[in-house]
């Protein structure tokens, strides 16, 4: 009966391993993204410069997150879909 508790642990544990593992970010730049997402950033930048682009892949959908620095020391941050839609934008 142990045994098959312990059994029952670890492979949860792993399976929870292995989830976190699909949801881990990639830091990329942003020529490697695609055409669509490159031109929703520039359309958001607000005259700021992008200081990183992460690429996470959750469901077999790819979303690039991102962060701008602007002029004026504020960020923006903003997630785009593989196909360029803007999903969500921030400004601080």
């Amino acid at each position: 009966m142990k045994h098959a508790f312990k059994t029952s642990v670890l492979a949860s544990v792993m399976a929870l391993g292995l989830s976190a593992a699909a949801l881990a970010a990639d830091k990329v730049e942003l020529v490697t993204t695609p055409q669509p997402v490159q031109q929703t950033i520039q359309q958001n930048l607000d005259g700021g410069q992008v200081t990183k682009v992460e690429r996470t892949t959750k469901d077999k959908k790819t979303v690039f997150d991102v962060e701008v620095k602007r002029p004026d020391g504020k960020k923006t941050t903003m997630r785009v879909a593989d196909d360029g839609k803007l999903l969500e934008l921030k400004r601080d």
